[in-house]
């Protein structure tokens, strides 16, 4: 029954360490795609900025011409 009790407690032990490797993995998955979100927001809000600029200096470029 000792023996027996050991490997059932190695067993788990090493379950655990699975699960532990597994959820640290999981971590930095997570972590990866928070940056990697991050960055495209950055890419998108800067992307927006510069069509802004260009629409509204196309607006002032462009003038007003009357009928």
């Amino acid at each position: 029954m000792g023996n027996r009790g050991v490997s059932t407690i190695d067993e788990i032990s090493r379950k655990l360490d699975t699960m532990n490797v597994g959820q640290v993995e999981h971590a930095a998955e997570i972590r990866a795609l928070r940056v990697e979100s991050t960055a495209q927001q950055k890419i998108l809000a800067d992307h927006e900025a510069r069509v802004r600029l260009l629409e509204a200096q196309q607006r002032v470029a462009t003038p007003i011409g009357r009928p």
